[in-house]
């Protein structure tokens, strides 16, 4: 990470820290919703998708918070993981249970599910502001995602969709060392063998 998104996002931290309990105490009073709402628009389903690293149809099977300070208050600095079972996948490398990270926030425009859905969920693969471990991806109402709406289905139904991966991109990667391994022991072990009944034939 670059020392200027370093210090972006310190300063967005720190804005959220001072913001959200000024916003839970009620004395931002003039134009409150809009000081303390995520205010930052929705795009159209062919712009969400244009900017996506990835989009996928899923419904939610689980949600983790991640609790980044002991505050009593809690800040948008907190993130909660989304665990979506997905069904189709229309952009990107997605998993067949794939984590979402996000703002824990709504006032940061962070994901807030009432049901398991379906949803569709336009994905980044980062965020400058938000710790992604391997395999997960990024997600905030900004960007779109959300209930599948009939604007959505028509969107999605001019792009050909694939059925997600069902083996994580870190066991493919130890499947294919695995193979590999073998095949050498394989080769090692038919070498050997031949060598040994070369020996045992009879000379002269």
């Amino acid at each position: 990470m670059s020392r200027w998104r370093r210090l972006q996002r310190v300063v967005r931290s720190v804005t959220t820290l001072l913001l959200i309990p000024l916003c839970a105490a009620g004395i931002l009073v003039a134009a409150p919703g809009t000081a303390c709402a995520c205010d930052c628009g929705t795009p159209t389903a062919q712009k969400a998708f244009e900017h996506a690293d990835a989009v996928f149809v899923g419904r939610v099977v689980g949600r983790k918070v991640d609790r980044s300070f002991p505050w009593i208050i809690p800040t948008g600095v907190d993130t909660v993981v989304w665990t979506f079972e997905v069904a189709k996948v229309y952009k990107g490398k997605v998993r067949q249970r794939q984590e979402v990270v996000s703002h824990v926030q709504t006032t940061a425009c962070g994901l807030d599910f009432q049901d398991s859905g379906p949803f569709v969920v336009y994905a980044t693969a980062n965020d400058p502001d938000l710790t992604v471990e391997q395999g997960q991806l990024v997600a905030h109402r900004c960007n779109g995602t959300g209930p599948v709406t009939p604007e959505i289905r028509r969107a999605l139904a001019a792009v050909r969709a694939t059925d997600p991966a069902s083996t994580p991109e870190g066991e493919q990667r130890w499947l294919v060392v695995g193979l590999s391994t073998a095949a050498g022991i394989g080769v090692l072990a038919t070498g050997a063998w031949w060598l040994w009944r070369r020996g045992q034939r009879p000379t002269g």
